[in-house]
């Protein structure tokens, strides 16, 4: 289960990281490797940074910000994430609970606006409520409007309690006050409200006892004494009121002096635009003038009125053929609208848009594979040829079908050893599906060399490991669980375990050990960093993961192990023939795809016998090995899309698309019989096309495709591919007879003796023509029919109307023929001999019709 994990997030996230763009943002740590990459490795982006920046601006402040900026784009901001949640979270609750339809938008800012005021409440200090704020100010701005009232002066200075008992007694005196006393305790009362506008004690504190009414008992004499304390207030008020004054004074001049600047800019600006109207006029009055002028030159000469391209006559007509008139015509009117013509944007071809084409094979894996003889190269073929041992081993076929009495699709039953061979793929399938395979790929050239050398008692060991040595400068043994598999391109995602033991024991399973640096990558990156030796041979063993029922011990649960041990009934393939042999198929794939000759999917050569197997395996005889299913590589499958295109598996290879479990698997000895057993065998093709002509056994002209390339396997009988049932093709047939005349610059008239039709040609369009038959009409719908020279002369006359063929041969254009216009163009044309040669072809006039030209035509 790790490791399925591990594989596939290395083979979605791990390769898109090791590639272009994303490598491209390591130039922010001042290490460059953009500059360094071949151009097909790098993505239209980094294509574009490198061409318009010079290598030595890559350390620039310019260039680090414009990286800087891009890599931003690929950074996950988790909060877009949250609020998506969170808002399809709000929408469930509230269809939950019926009410009104939620929309999308306002779900998102109501989450906002709570989420903002979530986040604030945390900060900010918690504040008092609104209505006590407004009772609270309410309050003090009533206490302090009393405070300003003369009653509260007065009874401060004639009661010392809050509440005195002669209330009434004290009120008619406060009405018989005089006015002199009166102002004396408004004058208190505002001294009182400027204390307490300053934190100050408003009025003195009353005294109990005699104190009181001793104090109330004063004469009003003493309570005067109280007024000259209120002179400075006064006083201050005074200077305030003059200063006010003299500051209004000043500020009021300032705002006239202001508007007197501004009405005066505004006078000015009003004549200027007096001014430029009166022009405006003036303008607008010659134009007027010269106008009508060219108005009534244009309507002194048509030909600026119709655009109309000059007819090609004279001496240059006569030198012209037929046929170079037409064309020479064709291309002038071509070139004039291209000068003078205005094109819509939807008209214009699009622009190549980078952004929606997938990126090259190179730039997906983030190293090159097309480079002749190079690393990349060698293990994306590598990888190929692997694969198609895979797909025989893991795919089923498909299910064929065929129609029964009723016409209905049946499935075709399979016999018994057929089944038995389904069975046994699907099982496969079953354990690479539930990453249970393991793969051995060894390198098969090594035992033979180690076997040729000698190994007599004179030759010392040393020696012997010298010689060794430079073969060994690669693995020569790779141990590769199979994680992740795209059931669609066959890439995989592999992991690295290394043998524990070289011995099995004593039931067959060996041990395996993840590395103490856990290394799982893309399939082609997993052989491109392994730097093997691609020189020699290699071939692949099968083994499955050992999962049963037993106990483990607490020593034996460990997850960096597993046990392995190979299937059963699989031989040992030897899938890769060595880099100069492989080089020379891929040369001549390369070849056949050039020249066009290879239009569907060919079959290669089988793979040799493996080597003998090594020391402490169990041998397998002959027989195991020529009864083996041995697969077919196909010929230029780069992404083994089962009945897909090869061009496009290349862009499509990190794709990952769903399993096709009931692909077909294909050996060559099956198909040797195939060929054998004519159209009526069972087996399926790779592709569609395969399938339709191996099922339908009725097909008499279906050819059987070749087993396998008469380069590759030289031992195939070509007659076994069964008889060639295509019948041979006759002579060719001879052209029919056409008379051609050309109606001067609008076009040609063709006449066909077989058909007995005439022709028009019109070159300003492409596939622009019309056909009329030169026999009379059998009935009175048409009796101009058989005399059609003036009705399609007149025709072609009409093509400088019309942009398209469509519009040229709709009824629209065919309403514009009149009479008038087909005796015209009918004279023109029968001024030439070639057009009075054509014309005696045409029906024999009636004798009812008094001119050349029929008066009735549709």
């Amino acid at each position: 289960m790790l490791s399925r994990s591990y594989c596939a997030v290395e083979f979605h996230i791990g390769t898109s990281w090791n590639s272009y763009p994303v490598k491209l943002f390591s130039s922010l740590g001042h290490d460059h490797p953009v500059l360094r990459e071949r151009a097909c490795v790098l993505c239209p982006l980094s294509q574009l940074l490198v061409s318009v920046y010079d290598p030595d601006d890559f350390d620039n402040n310019e260039v680090q910000s414009v990286l800087a900026t891009l890599a931003s784009v690929y950074r996950l901001d988790i909060a877009d994430v949250e609020a998506r949640h969170a808002s399809t979270r709000r929408i469930t609750s509230l269809k939950g609970l019926q009410t009104t339809v939620p929309h999308l938008t306002n779900i998102s800012a109501e989450w906002v606006v709570r989420s903002n005021l979530i986040c604030r409440g945390e900060v900010l200090p918690q504040s008092a409520g609104a209505s006590e704020a407004s009772a609270a100010g309410q309050d003090s701005q009533s206490q302090r409007d009393v405070r300003r009232n003369p009653w509260n002066a007065f009874l401060s200075a004639r009661c010392s309690s809050p509440f005195p008992q002669d209330m009434a007694a004290l009120r008619e005196e406060y009405h018989a006050l005089a006015p002199e006393e009166r102002q004396m305790y408004e004058e208190m009362a505002n001294v009182a409200a400027a204390a307490k506008l300053r934190d100050l004690q408003p009025y003195h504190k009353g005294v109990r006892g005699s104190d009181s009414h001793s104090i109330a008992g004063q004469p009003e004499s003493d309570a005067r004494a109280l007024v000259p304390l209120c002179e400075p207030y006064e006083s201050a008020q005074r200077d305030l009121a003059c200063a006010g004054q003299v500051a209004s004074d000043v500020l009021c001049k300032q705002l006239l002096d202001a508007l007197s600047v501004q009405n005066q800019e505004h006078q000015q600006q009003a004549l200027a635009l007096r001014k430029r109207e009166e022009e405006c006029d003036r303008l607008r009055a010659e134009y007027t003038q010269q106008d009508a002028v060219l108005r009534h030159t244009m309507s002194c000469c048509p030909p600026m009125l119709d655009h109309c391209a000059p007819a090609l006559n004279g001496l240059l007509s006569e030198l012209l053929a037929d046929g170079e008139r037409s064309r020479l015509r064709a291309g002038l009117l071509e070139a004039w609208d291209a000068l003078h013509d205005m094109r819509l944007h939807d008209e214009e071809p699009k622009i190549q848009d980078n952004s929606s084409s997938m990126p090259s094979l190179c730039n997906q894996l983030g190293f090159c594979v097309c480079e002749e003889g190079g690393l990349g190269m060698k293990s994306w073929l590598f990888h190929r040829r692997l694969t198609v041992f895979l797909r025989s081993v893991f795919v089923p076929r498909r299910t064929k079908r065929k129609q029964d009495d009723s016409g209905r699709m049946v499935p075709v039953e399979l016999t018994p050893a057929q089944q038995q061979s389904q069975a046994k793929l699907k099982r496969q399938r079953s354990l690479l599906n539930d990453a249970f395979i393991v793969l051995k790929i060894e390198a098969s050239s090594n035992d033979v060399i180690t076997d040729v050398l000698p190994s007599e008692t004179y030759v010392h060991s040393s020696w012997r490991r010298m010689a060794l040595n430079p073969l060994q400068h690669g693995p020569s043994c790779l141990w590769l669980h199979i994680g992740h598999v795209n059931f669609s391109t066959w890439t995989m995602g592999f992991l690295k375990l290394h043998e524990v033991d070289r011995n099995e024991n004593e039931n067959g399973y060996t041990r395996l050990r993840v590395g103490d640096v856990a290394e799982a990558c893309h399939s082609v990156r997993t052989f491109f960093e392994s730097q093997q030796d691609f020189d020699v041979n290699w071939r692949c063993t099968v083994h499955q993961i050992l999962a049963n029922n037993d106990i483990l011990i607490r020593d034996d649960m460990c997850s960096d192990w597993v046990l392995v041990k190979e299937l059963a009934d699989l031989p040992v393939f030897e899938f890769w023939q060595g880099w100069l042999a492989e080089n020379a198929k891929h040369r001549e794939e390369q070849k056949r795809r050039s020249s066009g000759k290879s239009n569907s999917k060919k079959r290669e050569a089988p793979a040799a016998p493996a080597a003998a197997a090594p020391a402490g395996k169990k041998a397998r005889s002959t027989q195991a090995h020529a009864d083996a299913e041995i697969p077919v590589d196909a010929d230029d499958d780069l992404g083994f899309d089962e009945g897909g295109n090869a061009e496009q598996d290349d862009v499509h290879l990190m794709e990952d698309s769903g399993d096709e479990s009931q692909a077909e698997s294909i050996s060559l000895s099956e198909l040797i019989n195939a060929a054998d057993a004519g159209p009526d065998s069972d087996l399926e093709g790779d592709n569609a096309k395969d399938k339709e002509d191996l099922a339908d056994a009725s097909a008499a002209s279906a050819v059987p495709r070749a087993a396998a390339e008469a380069d590759d396997v030289a031992s195939a009988d070509i007659s076994a591919r069964g008889p060639a049932d295509r019948v041979p093709a006759g002579p060719r047939r001879d052209p029919r007879p056409t008379l051609l005349a050309s109606f001067e610059s609008w076009g040609d008239l063709r006449y066909n003796e077989e058909a007995e039709h005439i022709m028009a040609v019109c070159p300003l369009h492409t596939n622009c023509r019309r056909t009329r038959t030169v026999h009379p009409s059998s009935t009175a719908r048409n009796p101009g029919q058989g005399r059609p020279i003036g009705w399609l002369c007149c025709w072609l006359q009409l093509a400088d109307r019309f942009s398209t063929a469509a519009e040229h041969t709709s009824q629209e254009a065919l309403k514009l023929i009149t009479l008038e216009g087909r005796r015209q163009a009918r004279e023109r044309f029968m001024r030439s001999e070639s057009g009075r040669g054509l014309a005696r072809h045409e029906r024999a006039r009636f004798d009812h019709e008094l001119h050349d030209e029929p008066d009735a035509m549709t």
